[in-house]
């Protein structure tokens, strides 16, 4: 199976989509799935497999509930969403959000959330040598999930094919 491109679109300015994708990038795996950042800030792909990333914080949360309700209604029926990234903007999230955070997330096929990582916030473009393990394993998931999601996507084209035959 050739290499898959997946976007990684950040629903808003500051989201973290440049330090996902890096990530993602350096820990494919066997899937051999390429991660690209999206064109703009809440730009989703029309067609193909798509990560949208948001900061769990209360932009990010409200960016993330539109981009699920949108996608809920079937306007975004030609693309496949792998899931949602929340990458928190603080060592802890404030009292007020962890109950949209959880709420966000389910709202999601799938969603992971990345921890405060201070060494991210000191530069534009951080140092991938040393992630947190924690971090390696959420790649791993993410990568996995791309990965089967793409299987799945080519035995339903694979089937659609035979039938019309």
């Amino acid at each position: 199976m050739p290499s898959a491109t997946v976007s990684v679109v950040p629903l808003h300015g500051g989201a973290g989509s440049r330090t996902v994708s890096r990530i993602l990038n350096l820990r494919k795996g066997a899937g051999g799935m390429t991660w690209t950042e999206a064109p703009g800030v809440g730009v989703v792909p029309e067609r193909g497999p798509a990560l949208l990333v948001a900061r769990t914080s209360g932009i990010g949360l409200e960016r993330a509930w539109a981009a699920a309700r949108q996608w809920g209604t079937g306007d975004m029926s030609g693309l496949h969403l792998v899931g949602l990234v929340l990458v928190a903007d603080a060592p802890k999230p404030a009292r007020p959000l962890t109950g949209s955070i959880r709420r966000v997330g389910r709202m999601y096929p799938r969603a992971w959330r990345i921890a405060w990582v201070p060494e991210w916030h000191l530069t534009t473009e951080p140092s991938l040598e040393r992630i947190p393990r924690s971090v390696g394993r959420i790649s791993a998931r993410i990568n996995a999930r791309a990965t089967d999601a793409r299987a799945e996507t080519q035995t339903s084209r694979n089937e659609t094919k035979e039938s019309k035959r």
